[in-house]
């Protein structure tokens, strides 16, 4: 008895210990499994190389800060920046061109340096009323295809000039303001970049995965907006992730098209169904979102008051 008490003991010590044997090699397997996918991430970031280049002539400060500032975000974003300046001397090309003078060597690039992504950043300055607008954007390539990839831009900012801000004061503020643009239209790009395989047109093209949100719309407006944007938007991709809850319609909007651009076809489309922006709905954009609200008819049309009463 004494001896079969003994070899159940025996063999409850040995499984424990292979339970604990086998906890341990596991916990090892996922880490080194958590730090190859982490190592490989970092490859397949720092072999896409990228080069940064202003779109045309310009403003020289404000087009070289913002240049400058996206470089510096993708490359803190982990991607592999090479210097633009460089490249071009050895295409024999000048700093100042046009984008579409080194779009004509994309194969000449392949050639030089290998497959690259080329970045032209179009920073655009117009005095308005006392101020300056500064709109910027950015166009993507791929040297080895030849071919565009997609395209980001950001609001346009306004800066107020005050009278006795001479020529150095202003071209200080523009350059400040369009380090900030850039520094946002560089983190915007780099999410794009480090979008996982998958999240590529067939055409080669970048999709953008956007949030949409119609509130307290009619069902058969809904139904005509959203079809507007599947079947007439360009760069349309696919919808996932419809929902429905009360006066609630939510979406994930798949498409290669720039955001400006679909911020203004919606606007264009809640017209065709006949809705004004900012007179019968409410439009709020940010980088990865779009709600569309449809204002309560009781705030849409207000009433004068009892002005005898209350005057």
């Amino acid at each position: 008895m004494q001896l079969l008490n003994n070899k159940m003991r025996s063999n409850a010590l040995n499984l424990t210990a292979f339970t604990v044997r086998l906890s341990y090699q596991l916990a090892w397997t996922m880490f080194f499994a958590a730090l190859l996918t982490g190592i490989s991430c970092a490859k397949a970031l720092a072999t896409e190389q990228i080069f940064v280049f202003s779109a045309h002539t310009g403003n020289a400060l404000a087009q070289s800060s913002a240049v400058t500032a996206v470089k510096s975000r993708l490359s803190r974003s982990g991607f592999m920046v090479r210097d633009e300046l460089s490249l071009l001397d050895d295409l024999g090309i000048t700093p100042q061109s046009h984008q579409n003078r080194v779009l004509q060597q994309t194969d000449d690039i392949t050639q030089l340096v290998g497959t690259s992504i080329l970045v032209f950043v179009d920073t655009r300055i117009e005095g308005v009323e006392g101020s300056q607008e500064i709109s910027m954007s950015a166009e993507l390539y791929n040297s080895g295809s030849n071919s565009f990839l997609t395209s980001w831009s950001v609001p346009n900012s306004r800066i107020p000039i005050p009278e006795n801000c001479g020529t150095g004061c202003t071209l200080g503020k523009i350059a400040d303001e369009a380090q900030r643009m850039a520094d946002t239209l560089g983190n915007s790009l780099a999410q794009l970049l480090q979008r996982p395989t998958g999240a590529s047109a067939s055409d080669g093209r970048l999709v953008t995965i956007l949030e949409v949100e119609i509130i307290d719309f009619k069902n058969d407006e809904i139904i005509q907006l959203v079809d507007l944007m599947r079947n007439e938007f360009p760069g349309f991709e696919k919808i996932t992730k419809v929902q429905q809850n009360g006066p609630r319609y939510q979406m994930l909007y798949h498409t290669t098209a720039d955001q400006q651009k679909l911020i203004t076809w919606i606007d264009i489309s809640l017209a065709e169904i006949g809705l004004e922006v900012d007179q019968d709905v409410q439009r709020i954009v940010t980088e990865r979102r779009i709600d569309i609200r449809k204002f309560a008819a009781i705030i849409q049309k207000g009433t004068t008051g009892n002005t005898t009463k209350y005057n």
